[in-house]
């Protein structure tokens, strides 16, 4: 029996040797850290982790739980995520990092990916995807997880109403028009409203935005106030 060409070799060698660069300080941070530690709510006050959802990827070798409700949740339309899915979108919950905890798999079978640089290492932004198949877990950033409520263990195999997406993003990248009342924008959430929903949500985050710019601005003028 013949043997590949040696050219063909190589470069198929060179294709598949995976360099993967980990970081093992994250597994002193969330969501690695385990024990997990206190989840800040939105007030600020720190609460002891209790798990709410429990999710996996499709071999089971990597696990999670999650503590409250998304944040937000959106259907994403943007070209990276259909690149890095294959599908028309995705849908993405949003979680303070603290909210999720890895119970299995965190140390040994997990891969990242930085699609900016296009390398297999621990930097975030990253793709976070079990080892074993493959299956795609969440995105990383500095202070957030978007988790994919797809992987979550559903009371009754009904998602829940929180989880449930707001809006559509980059909705000009769109392969296929969605017939549905969601608000959508052809840009990041609040960016080019494309229909009376968005352009609603648009204005209650901007009257949200200037009320909080206002109530710091008064928290800052008392604080000065009571140093002098």
């Amino acid at each position: 029996m013949s043997s590949a060409p040696q050219h063909f070799a190589d470069e198929a060698s060179h294709k598949h040797s995976l360099q993967v660069v980990d970081d093992k300080e994250r597994l002193e941070r969330a969501p690695y850290l385990s024990p997990p530690g206190p989840v800040k709510g939105p007030d600020g006050k720190e609460k002891e982790f209790k798990a709410e959802y429990t999710g996996q990827c499709f071999c089971g070798e990597v696990q999670f739980e999650i503590m409250g409700e998304p944040l937000d949740s959106s259907y994403c339309h943007c070209r990276d995520c259909q690149h890095m899915h294959g599908a028309p979108y995705t849908h993405h919950a949003i979680f303070p990092k603290s909210a999720v905890h890895f119970t299995k798999g965190a140390k040994e079978n997990l891969i990242f990916y930085n699609p900016h640089e296009k390398k297999t290492e621990y930097k975030v932004p990253c793709k976070v995807t079990c080892k074993s198949c493959h299956s795609r877990i969440a995105d990383e950033g500095n202070n957030m997880m978007l988790m994919l409520p797809g992987l979550i263990d559903w009371k009754d195999g009904k998602m829940a109403e929180s989880f449930k997406a707001t809006h559509h993003q980059y909705y000009k990248f769109r392969t296929e028009d969605i017939q549905d009342e969601k608000a959508k924008f052809d840009g990041w959430k609040g960016d080019e409203p494309v229909n009376d929903a968005a352009k609603k949500m648009k204005e209650q985050m901007d009257k949200e935005k200037k009320e909080k710019e206002e109530k710091e601005k008064k928290e800052k003028k008392e604080k000065g106030d009571k140093d002098e």
